[in-house]
């Protein structure tokens, strides 16, 4: 394409998109260091030290989906699992659910909210972010489980320093458009 339309083209993931824009004007613009985690068809991430995104050697940096949580039966399930098993096969009807006040929707996003607290504390207390961000499609029933996600955080982060991490959700409509205009 670069070469058809003699222009740059650049290619990104979504949660680091939608990092860059909470990074130059959303929640986290005045912040150095923020991990972001997005919520919609899956569970994406993204981290920025210094105000700039980490990638990693691979280009796979910041993906706490698949960080393991939990066992279940001996079995080892990641976050990605859990949100997929909790929340059936569509996250996002089940959060316009949640939304609209049905109660095993609710629960179900409480139910994940704890187990994303918990991977969140192992982010935490591995890289120290300043803030955490939460977005994505999902987000409609964010504060049904934010609770969830701040207590079980808190409550496994090993500094008494590292106790007072924010935790927000995202300020931009379309951050992943956003952040994708601004590569």
């Amino acid at each position: 394409m670069s070469e058809k339309y003699n222009l740059p083209v650049f290619v990104d993931n979504d949660a680091n998109c939608f990092l860059r824009a909470e990074l130059a004007l959303g929640a986290v613009k005045n912040s150095a260091s923020a991990v972001a985690v997005t919520l919609g068809t899956g569970i994406g991430g993204a981290i920025s030290i210094n105000r700039v995104i980490y990638q990693g050697v691979h280009g796979s940096a910041g993906e706490p989906g698949f960080m393991v949580v939990d066992v279940v039966d001996g079995t080892p399930m990641n976050l990605e699992e859990i949100y997929h098993n909790l929340l059936q096969a569509n996250p996002l009807s089940k959060a316009e659910e949640a939304f609209r006040g049905d109660e095993l929707a609710i629960k179900a996003y409480q139910e994940f909210g704890k187990f994303l607290g918990l991977a969140l504390a192992s982010v935490v207390n591995l890289i120290d972010p300043e803030i955490i961000v939460i977005g994505g499609s999902a987000m409609h029933s964010g504060e049904l489980f934010l609770t969830e996600v701040k207590k079980n955080l808190k409550a496994k982060i090993l500094s008494p320093k590292l106790k007072k991490i924010k935790v927000v959700p995202g300020k931009l409509e379309n951050a992943g458009a956003i952040g994708a205009a601004l590569l």
